[in-house]
């Protein structure tokens, strides 16, 4: 007798089938109730990739909460740190915003070689890669019908080829893994921040956090003022309108070339509404008892790109400065060239205690702006460096660091403008002045070797027991 077909066992299997490929889609595999669990977990295991067979022991997590509890497999989530690359099941599909941008370089450079331009009596300005607005011309044809030929021919087999590796795979994150970090998106009681000196994750309380804020670093008078919301607003607008005036002075003085004038007018003044900058902080986990790490994130805001204006022209004049140190590569090719130390010498390292905020900045102006008067004199700035340009933009960058956390709104009135791009160069130029009027010409009869990465030196030590800082200064 022939079988006869139930619609409702036909509808049952489709709803399986589709539930089947729903989650083989969001974890990569689904376990086959018709066979067995051990065939089950084999075939899991086969198709697991090979660095989710292999634990990652180097785990970097801490867990500093106090009255709440984490999530359980926090630590294994958390643990794998911020730079792990998450695999999804299903690569993403986005390829043709890549294919058109290589189409248009494509034809830009067949039409810049055919058609050069004219070659101009007037002098070019030096191309600076980090001000140079890129180009939205995109030709629709380079006018060469073989160039275009292959073109068509090259998305055709890239995109024919992609959907051969387009199957669903199995991601380096198992659901449990997804399902914890979503419990710690969803918990306001925790608050999960970076370590400092890339020690991982830490875990804490919003309570103690918030608390610590203001403790440690907010509530600081001497250091931060909160002002009303309606004086934040009027402040914002008068640094945009300095900034303009800035920007409009120093190209009619000829300190700044129509690049730097337009990328700086696109960026700051166009950037009026942009957000204000915003304070966070990062662990401590490596001190006892630990502390934190205050942090005003500045990308985007008003003032940043005129920061990063100043961080290049500073970056300019870091090599006229005898200890400063561009990188590890740079400490070891010095140590390198010294030799056999002589006997008696000593290594040492030093570290400056809240280098930002106890920089004075009328001194360092001060300072800085003396030290360009007298590199000047000697010619050893580069050629055409923007001095009075450079010393006012410094002035607002450094002045105006306003910034916001939560509802609360902040002005730092002391120190270094924390967050802002050319904070480091600042202080490294600032503290450099002082070596070389200061600690040089006392000590380097004494110094084998001195070197400095904004806070952290290092150096060799030859004592001299015939020499002093009496003996140097007559």
């Amino acid at each position: 007798m022939d079988k006869v077909n139930d619609p409702f066992d036909a509808q049952a299997n489709k709803i399986i089938k589709e539930y089947h490929e729903e989650i083989k889609k969001e974890s990569g595999y689904c376990a086959d109730p018709n066979l067995p669990k051990w065939k089950n977990t084999q075939n899991l295991i086969l198709q697991l990739p090979v660095s989710q067979l292999q634990s990652i022991t180097n785990k970097a997590y801490h867990n500093k909460t106090k009255k709440s509890s984490a999530p359980r497999g926090s630590k294994s989530v958390l643990g794998l740190g911020l730079k792990y690359c998450v695999k999804h099941p299903r690569p993403s599909h986005k390829i043709q915003k890549n294919i058109d941008r290589f189409k248009r370089d494509i034809r830009r450079s067949i039409i810049m070689t055919n058609n050069p331009p004219p070659e101009s009596d007037q002098p070019r300005e030096p191309y600076i890669k980090l001000f140079h607005k890129p180009s939205d011309w995109n030709p629709e044809n380079c006018g060469d019908k073989k160039v275009e030929a292959a073109l068509t021919a090259f998305e055709r087999d890239i995109k024919r080829t992609r959907k051969r590796f387009m199957k669903p795979t199995v991601s380096n994150l198992r659901p449990s893994k997804y399902k914890t970090i979503k419990k710690l998106q969803n918990n306001n009681d925790i608050m999960v921040i970076e370590a400092d000196k890339n020690l991982g994750l830490v875990l804490y309380d919003r309570e103690e956090y918030m608390e610590r804020a203001i403790s440690e670093h907010l509530g600081n008078e001497d250091v931060y003022e909160r002002i009303d919301p309606q004086r934040a607003m009027n402040m914002k607008t008068t640094t945009a309108l300095k900034v303009r005036t800035w920007i409009q002075r120093w190209h009619r003085k000829g300190q700044l070339n129509n690049t730097e004038k337009n990328w700086l007018m696109d960026n700051c003044v166009k950037k009026y509404d942009a957000h204000l900058p915003r304070f966070r902080m990062t662990g401590k986990v490596h001190k006892d008892p630990d502390k934190m790490r205050p942090i005003i994130c500045c990308a985007g805001t008003l003032l940043n790109d005129l920061s990063i204006w100043l961080d290049y022209q500073l970056k300019r004049l870091l090599h006229l400065l005898p200890c400063y140190l561009k990188d590890s590569n740079h400490i070891l090719q010095r140590l390198k060239k010294l030799g056999p130390l002589p006997p008696g010498a000593k290594l040492f390292t030093a570290d400056a205690k809240s280098m930002y905020t106890n920089i004075d900045f009328e001194h360092a102006h001060s300072e800085i702006s003396d030290w360009f008067r007298r590199m000047k004199h000697y010619n050893k700035l580069p050629p055409n460096f923007p001095v009075e340009a450079v010393l006012e933009a410094l002035t607002i960058v450094m002045n105006n660091n306003l910034f916001e956390w939560g509802n609360m709104y902040l002005l730092q009135k002391r120190g270094t403008a924390m967050g802002t791009s050319s904070a480091c160069e600042w202080a490294t130029l600032y503290y450099g002045v002082h070596e070389t009027q200061t600690l040089l010409p006392i000590w380097e009869r004494q110094l084998e070797l001195l070197s400095r990465f904004i806070d952290d030196m290092f150096g060799i030590w030859t004592p001299d027991p015939e020499w002093s800082p009496e003996t140097a200064r007559e």
